[in-house]
């Protein structure tokens, strides 16, 4: 039971703390009015795609508008180059696609799951328990519509590039997006991919012919170029 005389002439925000400590009120009453979000994707990433399906899309729909979600794809040179500066301003370098930027935290893994507790968490605090979810998301999502790619004619010669990536491996997933992002920069660059595993005979020739150890020839991701990897 709140004591009445004990919280007169309190101030309105010491009294709401107060009420809250006490039980009186739910956490809630203290929360955000809305959250900004912004998230750090690729068409191209599949964990990216789990990530919004599994996680992002029913805390939107929960929390509706009171939760304002910025998709930026990093397969754009530019939009890379703002996740990198983001990164080094947080010291926080090379993370698994998605990135979450919240606040002054920026939350990514390669666990949905890990994602999904702390991301939940975080927005628990700010914006209070997620309430019945809405019949429409409010967040549409990242926007489909394709990458503008200049075609422009160039002088320069090709640029032949192997990169070697294995399933499963977040980390190869952004070094494609590095690679989209160079390719846009450099239009005459050709970038061929081959599979750790289902290319293992071509790769393991590759390495051979640039004396690498046995131990390096596998390895992904990895990039060749000319007679450098």
């Amino acid at each position: 039971m709140v004591n009445k005389k004990l919280l007169a002439g309190i101030t309105p925000l010491v009294l709401l703390i107060a009420l809250v400590l006490l039980g009186a009120l739910p956490l809630g009453a203290l929360a955000d009015d809305t959250v900004e979000m912004t998230v750090y994707f690729s068409p191209t990433c599949g964990h990216c795609t789990a990530v919004h399906e599994q996680v992002l899309d029913p805390l939107s729909a929960a929390y509706g508008d009171r939760l304002q979600i910025t998709w930026i794809d990093v397969s754009q040179a530019e939009n890379l180059s703002k996740l990198e500066t983001v990164e080094q301003e947080m010291g926080q370098p090379n993370n698994p696609l998605p990135v979450i930027h919240l606040g002054e935290e920026l939350i990514a893994s390669e666990d949905v799951n890990a994602i999904e507790q702390t991301l939940t968490a975080r927005l628990t605090e700010r914006l209070g328990p997620p309430p019945q979810a809405q019949a429409t998301p409010a967040s549409s999502g990242p926007s489909s519509e394709p990458t503008a790619i200049s075609n422009s004619p160039s002088d320069a010669p090709t640029i032949h590039l192997a990169y070697v990536q294995k399933d499963g491996c977040s980390e190869c997933e952004r070094a494609s997006v590095v690679l989209q992002a160079i390719q846009q920069e450099y239009p005459q660059l050709v970038v061929q991919t081959f599979n750790d595993v289902r290319d293992a005979e071509r790769v393991e020739a590759m390495g051979a012919h640039l004396g690498l150890p046995d131990a390096q020839r596998l390895l992904a991701p990895s990039v060749y170029v000319g007679n450098e990897a």
